[in-house]
C-alpha cells in the first residue's frame, strides 16, 4: 500500500488531497459572500414625462451698404419642435420702433424698414407680446425636423442720414 509520510503520520494520497481541498474552501469562505436561501422578485416602473419643446436658432439680416436707395435682404429663421406641436413664430417691434415702423439706428439717426414673411404678410407679434401689433406671427404644426421660415426685409429709400453702422435688435419668439 502506498503511503505518504506527513509529520510522522501516514495518510493516503486521496485523503491528503481531500483535506487540502476542504482547507482551501474554508480559507476562501469569508470571501464568498452571504449564502442565499432563496430569492424574491418585484418590478420597478420607469417613466418620464416629455414636455413639448422647441429649439430656435437666431438669424442675421444684413442690408449691405446704403446710399439712400431702397435695399432688400433675406434671411432664414431655423427651428425644430417635436412632431405635431402647434407653434407660432413671432418677431417683435425691435429696439428702435418708432410707433409705426421698425427702424435701424446709429445714435439719433434712423432708417425705417419692414420685415415680411414669404407669403408677403408682415412679421409681427400681435398674437403674442403685441409690441408690433400691425402684424401676427407665422403659425404652423411642427414636423420634428429642422424647419426654416423666410424673413424678407426692405429698408426704405429716400432718406439721407449720417454715415456709420446702423443696427436694430428684433426678438424672435416661438410660442408652442
Amino acid at each position: 500500500m502506498n503511503r505518504t509520510r506527513n509529520s510522522g503520520r501516514f495518510l493516503r494520497p486521496g485523503l491528503a488531497r481531500a483535506c487540502l481541498a476542504v482547507l482551501a474552501v474554508l480559507l476562501l469562505l469569508p470571501f464568498a459572500g452571504a449564502v442565499r436561501a432563496g430569492t424574491a422578485d418585484d418590478t420597478m416602473q420607469v417613466s418620464v414625462q416629455v414636455l413639448a419643446s422647441c429649439i430656435l436658432q437666431s438669424a442675421t439680416l444684413d442690408f449691405g451698404e446704403y446710399i439712400g436707395q431702397e435695399r432688400t435682404a433675406s434671411t432664414q429663421i431655423q427651428f425644430r419642435c417635436q412632431p405635431n406641436v402647434p407653434y407660432v413664430v413671432a418677431l417683435d417691434s425691435g429696439q428702435y420702433y418708432d410707433g409705426v415702423y421698425r427702424t435701424i439706428a446709429n445714435g439719433p439717426h434712423r432708417i425705417r424698414y419692414v420685415l415680411r414673411q414669404s407669403n408677403g404678410h408682415e412679421w409681427g407679434d400681435s398674437d403674442f407680446a403685441n409690441s408690433y401689433h400691425w402684424a401676427a406671427g407665422a403659425p404652423g404644426i411642427a414636423n420634428g425636423a429642422w424647419q426654416n421660415l423666410i424673413v424678407n426685409g426692405t429698408l426704405f429709400g429716400g432718406v439721407i442720414v449720417a454715415a456709420g453702422v446702423y443696427t436694430d435688435t428684433v426678438l424672435i419668439t416661438i410660442n408652442f
